[in-house]
Order: C-alpha cells, then sequence, then structure tokens
C-alpha cells in the first residue's frame, strides 16, 4: 500500500511538473512570432587569416574583451565606452570611463548572440533594461539596440520580448517608417552664412560667401541646435528587415533608402550630409563639428548602411579607397572650400571601412584597415590588454569598446 501512495505521489508531482512547463512554455514562447533577418555577415577561414597574420585574432579578441572590459573593468553585466589601463607609474593607476554608452551594450549583445551565450545574453539585456534609460537616448543608439534586440529575440527571444520590439519601433520610427527627429547639433560661423544648403548638386567655392572667404581653420564657429534626423543613423538594413518581418509600413524601406540615397553632397564630393530637416521638403545639413565641411567618420557610418544593402555608389567606395591606399590613413574632415581632408586621423571609421570592404570582397583594402588596426593590438604577454586594440592618447593606453566590440564581430 505505502509503495502504491509512493508511487502515485510521485506520478502527482511530474504531472504537476509538467503542467507547469507546459505553462511557461506556452505563455513564453508558443505562437511566438517569426522575423525575417538578414544573417550577420560570417567570415570565411581566408579573411581571418589576413586579420590573424596581422595580430587580429578574433578568439582571442573576444576573450580579452569580454574578461577585461567586462567582467574587470564594467559593471552589471555591462561594458564601460572606454578603460585606461594602468601606467607604469604608481600614481597611474587604471580608470574607467564609467560611462555605459547603449550602442556598446547592442554590439555586446550582438556578440554573445553571435558566440551562442544565451546566459550571458538574457543577463546583460536585463541589465540594460533596469540601469539604462532607453527612452532617453538618441536615435543612434536606439537603432543600435533595437537592432541587437531583433537578434537577440530570433535566437533566445520569448513573446514579452517581442512586445518589447514593438514598442521600441512605436517609439523610434512615425507612421511612415521614418525615423522620428530629435534635437542634433551642428556648426556655423558666428559671422552668419554657412549652416546648410539645400541643392546637394553645386557645393563649390564660388557658391558659399561671408565667412567661408577665410582661411580654413582661422575662423571661429558656434554650435547651434535643430530637429532632424542624423542620416548615418538610419539602419537601411533594420528598416528593410522590420517591414519584412510586418513591424514598419509597407514602403517604409524605399522611402528611407531615398532620403539616405539623396544625402550624397554632389556628385563630384563623394560624401553624405550629417542629418537632414523636415518630411515633405527635406534639407540637408552638412556641417557637424567643423563648419563649411563634412564629417568623415559620420560619411562612412552612412556608407556602410547602403553597403549593407548593395546600395553604396562605386564612386563613394573608390573614394574611401583611394584616400586610405595613397595617403596609408584616412582623416576625419573634408573642407569643402578646400577640397581636401585634414584634421584627425578617422580611426572611428576603420571598423566601418573594414566591413565595407569585406562585404565587396576587396582585399587590398581589407588588408589595408587591418594593417592599420593590427598596428594597435597589443602584444607584450604581461600587459592587461593582451590581444586588444588599444589607442595612445597623452601618453595613456586607452581600449575602446565599440573599436574591440566591432571588430570582434567581424572576425570571430
Amino acid at each position: 500500500m505505502k509503495k502504491k501512495i509512493i508511487t502515485i505521489a510521485a506520478i502527482v508531482v511530474v504531472c504537476v511538473i509538467l503542467a507547469v512547463l507546459y505553462l511557461w512554455y506556452n505563455g513564453n514562447y508558443a505562437g511566438k512570432k517569426k522575423l525575417q533577418l538578414t544573417p550577420l555577415p560570417t567570415m570565411e577561414y581566408e579573411w581571418q587569416k589576413v586579420a590573424s597574420d596581422n595580430g587580429i585574432v578574433g578568439d582571442y579578441l573576444w576573450q580579452r574583451t569580454r574578461e577585461y572590459l567586462v567582467k574587470e573593468c564594467g559593471e552589471n553585466d555591462m561594458i564601460p565606452s572606454y578603460y585606461i589601463i594602468p601606467g607604469r607609474l604608481t600614481t597611474q593607476p587604471g580608470q574607467s570611463s564609467e560611462v555605459y554608452l547603449l550602442e556598446d551594450q547592442a554590439a555586446l549583445l550582438k556578440m554573445y548572440v553571435r558566440s551562442n551565450e544565451r546566459i550571458a545574453a538574457s543577463g546583460l539585456k536585463k541589465s540594460v533594461e533596469k540601469n539604462i534609460d532607453i527612452s532617453a537616448q538618441d536615435n543612434m543608439s536606439k537603432v543600435a539596440w533595437l537592432s541587437a534586440c531583433l537578434y537577440y529575440y530570433d535566437a533566445y527571444g520569448t513573446k514579452a520580448d517581442y512586445t518589447d520590439i514593438q514598442k521600441q519601433v512605436e517609439g523610434l520610427f512615425d507612421s511612415n517608417g521614418q525615423l522620428v527627429p530629435e534635437k542634433l547639433n551642428a556648426a556655423s560661423y558666428q559671422e552668419g552664412a554657412f549652416t546648410a544648403m539645400e541643392d546637394t548638386s553645386g557645393v563649390d567655392a564660388d557658391s558659399v560667401t561671408g565667412s567661408l572667404t577665410d582661411p580654413i581653420g582661422e575662423t571661429s564657429g558656434d554650435m547651434y541646435t535643430f530637429e532632424g534626423v542624423r542620416v548615418s543613423s538610419i539602419d537601411l538594413r533594420l528598416v528593410k528587415d522590420l517591414e519584412a518581418s510586418g513591424l514598419l509600413p509597407e514602403g517604409s524601406y524605399e522611402r528611407n533608402l531615398a532620403l539616405v540615397k539623396n544625402a550624397i553632397v554632389s556628385n563630384t564630393i563623394h560624401l553624405y550630409a550629417y542629418a537632414y530637416t523636415g518630411t515633405d521638403e527635406v534639407s540637408y545639413i552638412y556641417a557637424h563639428y567643423v563648419p563649411a565641411s563634412v564629417d568623415v567618420n559620420e560619411s562612412v557610418y552612412t556608407m556602410l548602411n547602403l553597403a549593407r544593402v548593395g546600395e553604396l555608389p562605386e564612386d563613394c567606395y573608390t573614394w574611401i579607397k583611394s584616400n586610405v591606399m595613397n595617403s596609408g590613413r584616412l582623416k576625419d574632415t573634408y573642407y569643402l572650400i578646400a577640397g581636401n581632408t585634414d584634421g584627425n586621423e578617422a580611426v572611428k571609421a576603420y571598423p566601418a571601412i573594414m566591413e565595407m570592404a569585406f562585404l565587396r570582397e576587396d582585399k587590398d583594402l581589407y588588408g589595408k584597415i587591418c594593417v592599420l588596426e593590427g598596428q594597435q593590438v597589443a602584444t607584450y604577454n604581461n600587459s592587461p590588454a593582451l590581444s586588444m586594440i588599444y589607442r595612445e592618447e597623452n601618453g595613456r593606453y586607452v581600449l575602446y569598446a565599440r573599436e574591440n566590440l566591432a571588430i570582434s564581430l567581424m572576425v570571430y
């Protein structure tokens, strides 16, 4: 009799467990909507070898980024925007930025999905939602996070994650599937005249007057605020996937594609505007931080968005390639009057150029960027940054989350 009672009790417990599991599964996964996502590109061995020949080894780079920047230098499972490694002097301890950018967390989440680390991905997503006010971020950050959430949902997500994605889309896009304008800043000359040019076909020295006649770098500029959309924040691959998945209205992709294509500066200047304003009548803002110039980093981000959907014009790609290959470096500012690039090295653009070269199967440009990035890989065995990409600033070595994660996503 006792044995019979135990058997019945065991059966009841099993039935209860199964019922709970059924309810849990039904509540979280049954009827889960499918998304149509563009697969993230993966590199074959021959491309990875080009990177590894220059010291960029995907496995090592990702392992050190995760173990050092996330676990040792970060907080709440998140990665800081940068970390200054300890210097040789005792008065130079390691220093975290203590800033946790949503864009960086988005790249980290994508990296967890790529490396199939479900527990880490889930923990990061919960931590971001708890510690970062996503609604208060700029569009570029929101777009990056939404994109990462789509890939997370496709791999591990629940119905609750889908609902969250719907809310993010509603907050980011208007009824036409275009990004909602936000407050942006751009440079203009104090004395007047240059803010934006509505006619993108005639950008030349003769068409610009006022303080633009002063030598480059000798006229001070002010930043002004306007409501607009940053062109580089229009992730065309994301928009295309959202429309295909029924999360944006039909025609969203074509409308956004036209906005980006029309942001080209001119037929002879193969760079892109910083932002646009207006809906019915669109006006483009070309200058960003420096008056009468084009931000090369911003243009490269826009070019990558076009390249990811196979829409990057040949002239634009050729301009980037010739600048990198001929000068060995890329500068971050194109001056409209002088007609050349100058300023600081556009290191922020290198991961994007590396991806563009890979997408176009261009091993020459890809290899050149690998050389430039490989020169910044830490090789000293006792360095905490071993195998990671660093930048030297003011005599200190700085690890940027964005750069290390962007390269990891490509070569891992």
